[in-house]
């Protein structure tokens, strides 16, 4: 499509815990690329844990983790605690 999306849920694939990010397999390259493999698992892990607890839903699991989106000030957030702290809500 023109935006760039791959349709409405069209190819995309479940990620997290509870299986509420889906991403294309192209989207989640981009955000693979963008953030590396430990930010991008934190990420999906902390966007997962919130539509989940809260109920919400987002039309776009890809738009939401885009740039400068406050998912990745999470992860920021999470990773300074991890440093300070020896551990934090990113452990597995």
């Amino acid at each position: 499509s023109v935006d760039g999306n791959t349709g409405k849920g069209k190819g995309k694939v479940p990620h997290g815990e509870f299986g509420n990010v889906t991403l294309s397999k192209e989207d989640y390259e981009k955000l693979l690329t963008a953030h590396g493999q430990a930010d991008l698992d934190a990420g999906i892990e902390i966007l997962d844990n919130y539509i989940e607890s809260k109920g919400v839903s987002y039309r776009s699991c890809y738009a939401t983790m885009k740039k400068n989106s406050w998912v990745w000030d999470r992860v920021k957030e999470e990773r300074a605690k991890e440093e300070d702290t020896g551990k934090g809500l990113l452990e597995t």
